[in-house]
């Protein structure tokens, strides 16, 4: 069985990890968590409308992305 190993890819900054193996019956991709930012224990018991603030710290590159992104799930929560 022949496994390929690519971790870190561009862009991701390390957070996935891609395993390509390739045994009798196909290929299998396996997808893994390189590390955890623990974003959720830092947001967990906070006021919601701060999270658009909070989560921008996780990525000086994406910033604008996580906050985008928790704006538009506080929308889906309060159904606007």
């Amino acid at each position: 069985m022949n496994k390929t190993l690519i971790d870190r890819l561009p862009r991701i900054e390390g957070y996935l990890k891609v395993i390509l193996s390739q045994t009798q019956t196909g290929n299998e991709i396996q997808l893994q968590s390189g590390r955890s930012t623990h974003l959720e224990s830092r947001i967990k018991g906070k006021y919601p409308l701060e999270a658009p603030y909070l989560v921008q710290s996780i990525s000086d590159r994406s910033s604008v992305a996580h906050a985008i992104a928790s704006v538009s799930a506080l929308e889906d929560y309060l159904n606007i």
